[in-house]
């Protein structure tokens, strides 16, 4: 029985303390100011969750995590930090853009690639901690960092390489993509690929993708020299074909670019169904010279690395490829 009260006193004295530690302060806080004070959930609420969709099921990240996983996915475009970081404010500012008021969004509207950890395990093996280390560190330098351009979340695509500059928006909706020279992305292997096609399979690949547009029963490509029927319309200031007249339609640069599969919407076409001697070409009827790989617009990863191990900073690189921004907390 002694021992029965003994224990009973214990739980008593366990509960007055959980009052005066957790209770009390927030009743004093709401008395004092009329602010209750912000529960777990509303800390969780104003960081962002990201729902990923794993086939039957799906999970709720903090943003933070999701940044991390889509980092990974980059890690083979350069491992220098400024440039991690300089990627990691702009996956942040796409995520709250994409976000607007609701502080949650679905992975399948921001377009990126998550590896989750349990992937990136599996990924890197004995490379893991490093890389995860990396990642954390410079996530964390740059946290809750984003960009605005007249007091507006940007949208800020990136490419790989450009052909030399990178483009602006031509409409101006989007004023802070403005033209960057990139004269390092010319120097790399992936600058250059050409594609050669006969002029039967383009034909047939041109009728597939682009004559349902018009709901026409032909393409309108000549069969047999079908870049007589095919004319680019219009390039910008950095090279990359705007519109392009393929038979009876108009399509854009980058629609052609991946009917085509070509790497990037900057390129140009030749006949070559007949060389300097009148044979015949073996390797195809058109040959479509290919500058860069992307589309061309915002951040050029290979040159922001070239700028990240001459020592820029992330904020001088962010600031070199996109037009009146600012770099704040959100």
């Amino acid at each position: 029985m002694h021992g029965r009260r003994i224990e009973l006193g214990i739980m008593k004295k366990a509960l007055l303390v959980t009052i005066v530690c957790f209770v009390i302060p927030g009743f004093f806080t709401l008395m004092l100011t009329g602010v209750r004070q912000p529960s777990q959930e509303a800390d969780i609420g104003r960081n962002g969750r990201v729902r990923i969709d794993a086939g039957k099921s799906a999970t709720d990240i903090g943003v933070d995590d999701y940044i991390a996983g889509v980092l990974a996915s980059r890690l083979e475009y350069g491992s220098e930090p400024e440039l991690i970081k300089t990627q990691a404010v702009m996956i942040r500012t796409q995520i709250y853009r994409a976000m607007k008021d609701s502080f949650s969004v679905d992975d399948d509207e921001l377009a990126m690639t998550y590896i989750s950890k349990k992937e990136r395990m599996k990924l890197w093996q004995g490379d893991y901690e490093a890389n995860e280390s990396l990642i954390e560190d410079c996530t964390a330098a740059v946290s809750q960092l984003v960009m605005r351009c007249n007091n507006e979340l940007i949208d800020c695509p990136y490419t790989y390489i450009t052909a030399g500059k990178t483009r602006s928006m031509s409409d101006g909706a989007m004023p802070w993509l403005k033209q960057a020279e990139c004269p390092d992305d010319s120097s790399t292997e992936q600058y250059i690929s050409i594609k050669y096609i006969s002029n039967q399979d383009f034909v047939k690949l041109c009728s597939k993708k682009f004559a349902p547009v018009t709901e026409a029963a032909s393409s309108g490509l000549s069969k047999d020299a079908p870049l007589e029927t095919v004319q680019i319309v219009e390039r910008d200031r950095s090279d990359y074909v705007n519109r392009i007249k393929v038979g009876n339609i108009v399509i854009s640069g980058e629609e052609f670019a991946d009917a085509l599969g070509l790497a990037s919407p900057c390129f140009f076409i030749e006949d070559v169904s007949r060389n300097t001697l009148g044979a015949g070409n073996a390797s195809g009827d058109i040959r479509i010279t290919v500058r860069g790989s992307g589309s061309g617009y915002g951040l050029s990863i290979n040159q922001a690395a070239v700028m990240a191990r001459q020592g820029s900073g992330y904020d001088e690189i962010l600031k070199y490829f996109f037009n009146g921004i600012s770099i704040e907390n959100l």
